[in-house]
């Protein structure tokens, strides 16, 4: 018959329209969420850029606190007084505690002694002390400190026999 077209072929074309059809509109679909999913990284990363911004200011906004509080903890511990005293202070993030770390050096009768700590400074709680001291008739490497002792985080009392030992111990509190 002509004019007339193979049911095959109108339901396949059929099909094939129908298919085109639901094709375009998957593809729309898929951009609009892609654009979104875009849109919610941006809003994510700007968030991330506050945040961070906000952490770096209360992080500054603490070490200027523990600053000032290791000044006035400097100068209570008494050790304000001695011209050859001094200290270093540090904000511990990890443990939310702020730590003086002080050294001071004094000579009595031809023997030089080197004093250090650490300390809360808010607390006054003691978690470092180091004393050494000259013995004369040795090199100074050959004399071990008098006390040597930190306090670890964990609440384990370490001793150390030098003054790099008491500073690797102490590192755990001035630098994180």
């Amino acid at each position: 018959m002509p004019g007339m077209k193979n049911p095959v072929t109108l339901v396949l074309g059929l099909a094939v329209a129908v298919l085109a059809a639901f094709a375009y509109l998957q593809s729309t679909g898929l951009k609009e969420h892609e654009k979104q999913l875009t849109d919610a990284r941006t809003k994510v990363q700007e968030l991330d850029v506050k945040l961070a911004a906000k952490a770096a200011s209360e992080a500054l906004d603490l070490q200027a606190r523990c600053a000032k509080q290791a000044d006035e903890a400097f100068r209570i511990i008494g050790l304000a007084k001695n011209r050859s005293a001094g200290y270093i202070s540090h904000y511990n993030r990890m443990l939310g505690k702020c730590f003086i770390k002080t050294m001071d050096n004094a000579t009595y009768d031809k023997t030089l002694w080197t004093y250090k700590t650490l300390v809360d400074a808010f607390e006054l709680k003691q978690y470092g002390d180091y004393m050494w001291h000259t013995d004369p008739p040795k090199k100074a490497w050959e004399v071990p400190p008098f006390t040597c002792t930190v306090t670890l985080p964990s609440g384990e009392e370490k001793a150390c026999n030098s003054d790099a030992e008491f500073e690797a111990l102490v590192k755990e509190y001035m630098e994180k």
